[in-house]
């Protein structure tokens, strides 16, 4: 009887384990072939698994840009600078496209970096303290293996102000486009598609792109594509290699 029991609850566990959309291995290295039309840009993006905990049921997993020189002022409110899953007992992946601390922490650091340009406005961390708490919502994108094609993905609004700085990040028009294998320089993987409209709002100069993306079981993020209103595909992204850690 143990030994029956004991056997469920490994492939339970096994089961659960792969229904994650996104690699909990800390450690890990993803990498990604990224490409800029608008820019002319072809690099390769080094993306590190850094963090990975349990926190209220849930494993919380944070993923990092390894190339500095990539994160720019455009990279605010961007996935390509950090990127962040957390994965609980429903066998729900949330792909968190923002949430309240986390917005926090990035007008803290974007009012940092702009406070100095600002005339008669220089940076005051006291008055960044006091002012941060202005911020409401969260966004998030449910990755399930229970979908039905063409299902609508929830909308999400995230604002935020804090002394001169005001921001805003909303998502809508969502749906899930349902399974697709997908083959990359990695391999050909079975994926989750995905679809949203995404609008930026920093600094009062609203700016919206059109998001397609594909999410692979125990790996996360497989390819990626960019496009605007009229459906020219401005950014793309797809994965070159997966390293585990020694």
């Amino acid at each position: 009887m143990k030994k029956t029991c004991l056997t469920f609850a490994i492939a339970f566990f096994a089961l659960a384990a792969q229904a994650q959309y996104c690699n909990t291995e800390k450690g890990t290295a993803l990498l990604y072939i990224s490409s800029d039309r608008q820019a002319n840009e072809t690099r390769i993006d080094t993306t590190l698994i850094s963090a990975v905990r349990t926190q209220d049921r849930k494993t919380l997993v944070e993923q990092t840009l390894c190339n500095p020189k990539t994160r720019g002022k455009d990279s605010i409110f961007d996935d390509n600078s950090t990127i962040k899953f957390a994965y609980g007992t429903d066998k729900t992946t949330e792909r968190i496209i923002i949430d309240e601390n986390w917005g926090v922490e990035t007008m803290q650091t974007l009012q940092k970096e702009l406070a100095p340009q600002e005339k008669g406005m220089p940076f005051d961390p006291e008055e960044l303290e006091r002012t941060a708490g202005n911020h409401k919502g969260a966004i998030t994108i449910p990755l399930r293996k229970d979908i039905t094609e063409g299902e609508k993905i929830p909308s999400g609004k995230f604002t935020i102000k804090a002394s001169f700085m005001k921001a805003g990040l909303e998502v809508s028009k969502g749906r899930y486009e349902g399974f697709e294998k997908v083959t990359v320089p990695a391999g050909a993987f079975n994926c989750l598609k995905v679809s949203y409209k995404l609008r930026k709002n920093i600094l009062y100069l609203p700016r919206t792109v059109y998001v397609t993306q594909w999410y692979a079981e125990g790996i996360g993020l497989v390819k990626e594509e960019t496009a605007d209103k009229k459906g020219y595909l401005k950014q793309s992204k797809t994965l070159l290699r997966i390293i585990s850690p020694e």
